[in-house]
């Protein structure tokens, strides 16, 4: 108790050096804080930009390079999923059919896409004009959402009056919107395509003679944030091989990926941003912790004459350790608080002014700062030490 009000009493009496010392430290942590959550931040629009909801989905289809035929995912099997699985945010129904789309004068020949479901989550649910087709009920509604490219390939787009109704399949659809322009690869895929609600589409739109009215092209099971995928895919694919009598000796009937937005080009993204962060944080962490380490040793210079002083009264190597070690440990653990708070207020700062998607990983954030604090000591106790078992008549020069 005695060393650490020593200790204490030592600080305060050189408050001007130990707060330098404490904000070295602190923007060296608040930077390494600071550096992280932007690129995470980064990393995370980054993602939503190229997998969008697929970062965090399995797209059940037909697996169509096994020889046994099962036939595609059905109504029945998103059912199925919707009450044995857990933690899923959205379960979205798809289906789509080659379309003759036409507007006055105009015809394109392109796709058409059902949705059962808030397909939002999958397409994104920025508009141009108009408003989202009404996709979660089970009524055929005519209604129709262009894509961006395709509202210009039908000369609609830049139109002051935009008109009530186009003709699909001979079909006619109420337009009610038309989706703002790609921004995303996700996006750009339904850039060509007419959005409308799953039963509208089996009914009135697709020509197929060959598909039953509940079979699908895709289930699309969108989970919570922090879910492992594995873990839902083989639980997923038990509930499908149960539904459609496909033997566990056998070779799935369904795919759980997109080819187009695989899971293992996601994973190796987020490796190389992990790699990243691991190189940023580890060099920031240097830099700090040596700056501190500098004016530590400043610091233990000038007291000398103070440290051969209390050696001369009778003070032991223990108990003067102990001061100086409960020192460091204070100055450090102070920075640590001064700058994670000085990371959040900056962070918000740019989170606010310029628009800069700030996530800050809570345990990356603390191994970082405990590494910080525990390489900063380290680097201190060098320095104590050093002066420490010096020899009296050295001290007093």
């Amino acid at each position: 108790m005695s060393s650490l009000l020593l200790a204490i009493w030592s600080l305060w009496q050189r408050r001007g050096r130990v707060v330098l010392a404490a904000l070295a430290l602190a923007f060296g942590i608040a930077s390494v804080i600071l550096g992280l959550s932007i690129v995470s931040g980064y990393q995370k629009e980054i993602e939503k930009m190229t997998f969008g909801a697929y970062s965090r989905a399995l797209i059940i289809r037909e697996n169509k390079l096994v020889l046994d035929v099962y036939g595609p995912p059905n109504l029945a099997d998103g059912q199925a999923l919707k009450s044995s699985l857990e933690g899923f945010e959205n379960i979205i129904f798809r289906r789509s059919s080659q379309i003759e789309v036409r507007h006055s004068r105009e015809t394109y020949y392109t796709k058409a896409v059902g949705f059962f479901g808030d397909f939002s989550l999958e397409t994104g649910d920025r508009l141009y004009w108009g408003k989202l087709p009404d996709t979660n009920t089970k009524e055929a509604k005519r209604q129709c959402l262009l894509g961006y490219r395709l509202a210009a390939k039908l000369k609609i787009l830049r139109t002051k009056t935009k008109p009530k109704t186009i003709i699909v399949n001979d079909a006619i659809c109420d337009l009610v919107g038309i989706m703002a322009e790609p921004e995303s690869r996700i996006e750009e895929a339904y850039g060509l395509a007419v959005v409308m609600p799953f039963n509208f589409l089996v009914h009135y739109v697709d020509n197929s003679e060959d598909r039953g009215v509940d079979e699908l092209d895709q289930i699309t099971v969108i989970f919570k944030p922090d879910v492992k995928l594995a873990d839902k895919t083989r639980k997923a694919d038990r509930i499908m091989r149960k539904n459609h009598g496909i033997p566990q000796t056998h070779a799935s009937g369904f795919t759980y990926n997109d080819e187009n937005f695989p899971l293992k080009a996601l994973e190796k993204q987020r490796n190389l941003v992990g790699m990243i962060i691991l190189v940023l944080g580890g060099l920031s962490v240097l830099v700090s912790a040596l700056g501190f380490g500098v004016i530590w040793v400043n610091m233990l210079t000038a007291r000398k004459s103070e440290i051969a002083t209390q050696i001369a009264v009778g003070a032991s190597f223990t108990k003067l350790l102990l001061q100086l070690i409960a020192e460091v440990c204070f100055i450090a653990i102070s920075a640590a608080f001064i700058g994670f708070g000085l990371s959040y207020f900056i962070g918000h700062a740019l989170q606010e002014m310029l628009g800069i998607t700030i996530i800050i990983p809570p345990i990356q954030i603390l191994w970082i700062v405990g590494f910080s604090v525990l390489l900063a000591i380290i680097i201190a106790m060098q320095a104590i030490l050093s002066v420490a078992l010096q020899p009296l008549s050295n001290l007093v020069k």
